[in-house]
C-alpha cells in the first residue's frame, strides 16, 4: 500500500508551485481512475490545487502513480512500478511493449471521456514500434494522429503549431529499483 502520509514532497514535474489556479488555462487536476473499477484507489490535491496525485494497487502487484498537472497544458505523468517484468532499461522495443501492457491494464479505470485515451496510446505504442522502429526510443514524441506521424526532419511552424495542441507523449524514464522492480514513466501532454 502507498505511504500518502509519509510522502514529504510530492513531485512538481510542471514547477507550478507558487502559481494560483486562476492564473492558468486549465480546470483544477481531479480524479482520473474511477475507484470503483479499481478499489482502494487514493487521490489527493495539492494544498494550492495545481497539482493532483493518484495512488493505484493493482492485483497483480504492480503499481501505479499519476500526477495530474499543467497550467498551459494538460500534462499526465504516469508512473508504474512492476516487478513482473526484466529487461535492460536501454531496450526500448522492449519496455515499448511492456509500457502497451501496463497501460492496458490501467485504461480500464480511467474515466471515459478523459483528455487522454490511455487505451489508444497502448495501441500506439504497439503501432509505433512496428512502423518506426528507428524512432523507438527513450523521450521519442508520439503524437495522436489521425493520419502518419511527421517526419523526424520537418521542422515547419505549421507542423510545430499542430504537434503543440495535439496529445502525445512520451516514455519519459525507464528505471530499474530495489528489490527487482523496474519503474516505467510515461507522460501525457497537450496543448491548450
Amino acid at each position: 500500500m502507498w505511504n500518502i502520509v509519509g510522502q514529504v514532497k510530492l513531485p512538481d514535474p510542471e514547477n507550478l508551485s507558487g502559481m494560483h489556479p486562476s492564473d492558468c488555462n486549465r480546470a483544477t487536476p481531479g480524479k482520473i481512475i474511477n475507484d470503483s473499477v479499481f478499489p482502494g484507489t487514493k487521490f489527493m490535491l495539492a494544498k494550492d490545487s495545481m497539482n493532483g496525485y493518484t495512488w493505484l494497487n493493482f492485483k497483480n502487484g504492480d503499481k501505479l502513480f499519476i500526477i495530474d498537472c499543467g497550467c498551459t497544458d494538460f500534462t499526465w505523468v504516469f508512473q508504474f512500478t512492476s516487478n513482473r517484468y526484466s529487461g535492460d532499461t536501454t531496450n526500448m522495443k522492449y519496455w515499448y511493449l511492456k509500457a502497451s501492457e501496463l497501460l492496458r491494464n490501467a485504461a480500464i479505470g480511467v474515466y471515459p471521456g478523459s483528455i487522454f485515451d490511455i487505451k489508444k496510446s497502448a495501441d500506439t505504442l504497439i503501432t509505433y514500434s512496428k512502423k518506426y522502429p528507428d524512432s523507438v526510443k527513450l523521450n521519442q514524441e508520439i503524437y495522436f494522429y489521425k493520419g502518419a506521424q511527421p517526419e523526424e526532419n520537418d521542422n515547419s511552424d505549421e507542423v510545430a503549431e499542430m504537434q503543440d495542441m495535439t496529445p502525445h507523449f512520451i516514455i519519459s524514464r525507464i528505471e530499474q529499483l530495489p528489490a527487482k522492480q523496474y519503474m516505467i514513466e510515461i507522460t501525457f501532454s497537450v496543448g491548450l
